[in-house]
């Protein structure tokens, strides 16, 4: 047996049933040298299977122990119960749409319909990253996060919460008064804006983010207010009730 290696799953078991450990803690549960359980954490830090908070210094999972799985993750399964109902909205409308989580300081798509949709400009893959604060999907799920998430977020991102821009705070606080998050880019000479919903978890939690993507200017702001969020927001309280959230 390699011991390194046999220590290293023994970090993901604690961690996957604690939540959250400082190394000195991990050392003396696996009654290990110290020199030793730093060496495995910066490892497992590097491929991206933990991170270390810095508001406590303790070590918890992040988004990359997902690919060490087969079964269904809370994610795989809200990817699965979301395809259908993402389909057949896209047939409905036309544009393409993504389902995306948080994984530490990026977001992540889990879901899209890119394939499905003879609108979609770009077609981004499951598993895509993108930097959380430059997306309608990031912004959507910061608003709609509680306190502490939000914060611990925003320092992964090197983003104090208690010194947050103010503009930042200012466009946060707007998504959360009309319910959804706006965002526009530039790709060549096309316009993109992408909008995005909260999807519901568990407890009323917003684990994830329904995005639907348009080219400028095809969609007037009528039609989007009036009929593209509405159905976004009512798909997305599909996918949580089938799901088994408490909306």
């Amino acid at each position: 047996m390699i011991r390194s290696v046999s220590r290293a799953l023994d970090i993901l078991e604690l961690l996957n049933r604690r939540d959250s450990i400082t190394a000195l803690e991990l050392a003396r549960e696996l009654a290990a040298p110290r020199a030793t359980i730093y060496r495995i954490l910066e490892t497992l830090v590097a491929k991206g299977f933990i991170y270390q908070h810095e508001s406590d210094n303790q070590f918890r999972l992040a988004q990359g122990v997902t690919s060490l799985s087969r079964g269904y993750t809370c994610e795989l399964q809200l990817a699965s119960v979301a395809k259908p109902l993402m389909k057949g909205l896209t047939e409905r409308l036309a544009w393409p749409l993504s389902l995306a989580v948080i994984s530490g300081s990026d977001l992540v798509v889990i879901e899209n319909t890119d394939r499905f949709s003879p609108l979609a400009v770009e077609k981004f893959n499951v598993g895509h990253r993108m930097p959380v604060l430059r997306t309608a999907s990031g912004l959507c799920l910061l608003a709609f996060s509680d306190a502490k998430r939000r914060a611990e977020t925003l320092s992964l991102v090197g983003q104090a919460s208690d010194n947050a821009d103010n503009v930042l705070q200012s466009r946060l606080h707007t998504i959360r008064e009309r319910g959804f998050a706006r965002q526009q880019r530039s790709r060549g000479r096309v316009k993109i804006t992408a909008v995005s919903v909260p999807v519901s978890g568990e407890e009323g939690r917003k684990r994830a983010a329904l995005t639907l993507r348009f080219t400028e200017p095809a969609v007037s702001r009528e039609i989007l207010e009036k009929a593209i969020i509405p159905a976004m927001l009512h798909t997305a309280a599909e996918i949580s009730a089938e799901s088994g959230a408490v909306t």
